[in-house]
């Protein structure tokens, strides 16, 4: 007898099938290639990846030559020699911002021995156009967050934004003992009251003068160096540690004849280096890479600011600068009073800054000398000299503001004379530039550095304008 067919046959059932385990590789799944030579082929192409980014190290040998150290053999990941563990603590210094950034700022560096910690600034920087509604970018401070407990102390070099700006966003997060030298710490004070949080710090000032050494943990001491730069009570900072002597310089300048009498003391730095040695110097300072050294004073900007006055006598004189520029606030002051002119202060962090300073004792106002902004209407021109924020074109700073006609009590006009007692920071030219293109649209004269061979005012030279380095620099 023949099979027997059936006349309606079945589907075949799919779920009786042995079903295969798909993998995690979504390439693998929609491949019909066997598994295993899938994995051999991922190991050979991995295998080759490390191989030929191992050739990329730095210091590492990547020829045959006898004399890369490896007797003439090509290296390989394997050759490299691994890290012994245990032992030693290791002295690690870790940039947590400002190193490597884009601009001037977020500076901010944690210097670990064993289970302690301190941290040497907190900065903010300032964005580019790049960034657009975005007011200022501070450092990432998440390993910081997770290692609080070992953190013994903040120390501070200035009290420049880029070196304190986030102090007020971070120090309840990762608190312990501050030092600084006394103006510094009177900004770091300042910040706090525009703090969300309700947190006292604890302060502790240090004199830079007496060469005061602070035992601030177990394995780090501290001290604090003046030199000069231009804010007030600048320091760099010495950090003792069991591996060696780690010096932070902060911002800095020489000063032939500094306002407040107090010159850099390159005499302690040396002294140190001679007799305990110095492991490391991190070196910091705008411009700090160019050859010579500058040629003039805050008092020679004291006596341009004069010639101003003198030239325009009959016009209302603004002046420029950086709100921390104390020393040269106290200049300006003096000079007004000697022409018989007002001095208003414009702008929130110059009128804050002046505060601080009166407070501290930093500066000191000639009698009947400062008036209100709101009253400068009362006088003649020729009586009248504002000093305001906006010597870097920031976008909402005062000088923007009076140029585009968007400030509360002064405007622009004609007859005035606007200074820019500040050279633009590195990056910033091209703003400042459009700040000076609107300014002379709106009639009025602008005196800037290096333009003495056009305006007749400022240091007479022989030398060219590019080579001149002034103080307004750093």
């Amino acid at each position: 007898m023949g099979q027997r067919r059936l006349a309606t046959p079945q589907k075949d059932d799919a779920n009786k099938r042995p079903q295969s385990k798909k993998s995690n590789n979504a390439v693998l799944n929609s491949t019909t290639t066997r598994k295993g030579e899938v994995f051999r082929a991922q190991r050979r192409t991995s295998e080759n990846v490390n191989l030929r980014a191992s050739q990329h190290l730095i210091d590492i040998p990547v020829n045959k030559s006898v004399y890369n150290g490896y007797g003439g053999e090509q290296f390989s990941a394997k050759m490299q020699p691994k890290p012994v563990r245990g032992g030693q603590p290791k002295l690690r210094i870790i940039p947590i911002g400002g190193v490597g950034e884009m601009g001037i700022g977020k500076n901010m560096n944690a210097i670990e021995y064993d289970d302690e910690i301190i941290i040497v600034d907190m900065g903010f920087l300032f964005p580019g156009s790049d960034y657009p509604g975005i007011n200022y970018i501070t450092p990432d401070i998440t390993w910081l967050e997770e290692n609080k407990h070992k953190i013994k102390a903040h120390v501070f070099t200035h009290g420049h934004l880029d070196h304190i700006g986030s102090f007020r966003h971070f120090i309840h997060r990762i608190p312990a003992p501050v030092y600084g030298s006394k103006f510094t710490i009177s900004m770091l004070d300042r910040t706090m009251d525009d703090s969300e949080v309700d947190f006292k710090p604890d302060y502790r000032v240090m004199d830079p003068l007496s060469h005061e050494i602070v035992q601030v943990s177990k394995h780090f001491s501290i001290e604090l160096v003046r030199v000069n730069h231009s804010i007030p009570d600048s320091t760099a900072v010495i950090i003792r540690t069991p591996m060696g002597v780690i010096v932070d310089s902060g911002d800095w300048r020489f000063e032939e004849s500094p306002v407040d009498g107090q010159k850099f003391d390159l005499e302690r730095l040396t002294e140190v280096a001679s007799k305990e040695g110095i492991l490391m110097f991190m070196n910091e300072s705008t411009n700090c890479e160019s050859a010579g050294t500058h040629t003039h004073t805050e008092f020679d900007i004291q006596y341009s600011i004069g010639q101003v006055m003198d030239k325009f006598s009959n016009s209302r004189v603004i002046l420029s600068c950086f709100s921390s520029q104390v020393h040269r606030l106290q200049l300006i002051l003096e000079e007004a009073h000697k022409h018989g002119r007002k001095v208003a202060f414009a702008g929130f962090s110059m009128i804050q800054n002046k505060e601080v300073a009166l407070r501290s004792g930093t500066i000191k106002i000639p009698k009947d000398t400062i008036m209100k902004m709101e009253d400068i209407v009362k006088l003649p021109d020729n009586q009248i000299a504002v000093v305001c924020t906006g010597s870097q074109s920031e976008f909402n700073a005062v000088l923007n503001r009076m140029a585009t006609g968007a400030h509360k009590y002064m405007k622009i006009k004609g007859s005035d004379v606007v200074v820019f007692s500040s050279n633009p920071i590195p990056g910033n030219e091209k703003s400042v530039v459009r700040t000076v293109d609107g300014l002379m649209r709106e009639g009025s004269d602008v005196i800037q550095n290096g333009k003495t061979h056009l305006t007749g005012i400022g240091p007479h030279c022989t030398c060219r304008v590019t080579d001149i380095m002034t103080i307004t620099s750093n």
